[in-house]
């Protein structure tokens, strides 16, 4: 089953795309912030990451550069309001 990081300090948003992505069979694992998300993504062990770009300390860029050095074959989508 694919993993797939949903990263986003919006609520509304995380469950939103949980329960898509789970009604699609991923398995989801989400996280509030990027600075929580940071040793989550450092592990490289995702198929995809989700990732809010504006968020209130780290920033969605950051993890993407993260996510990017970690593992980079796993495609990071940026989304935002």
């Amino acid at each position: 089953m694919d993993r797939v990081l949903v990263i986003d300090d919006e609520k509304g948003m995380r469950d939103f795309l949980t329960i898509m992505l789970k009604k699609e069979g991923y398995a989801v694992v989400v996280s509030e912030s990027a600075d929580k998300a940071s040793e989550l993504v450092g592990k490289g062990e995702f198929d995809l990451v989700i990732s809010d770009i504006a968020m209130p300390g780290k920033s969605g860029i950051e993890i993407l550069k993260q996510s990017k050095a970690a593992n980079p074959d796993t495609p990071v989508i940026m989304i935002t309001a």
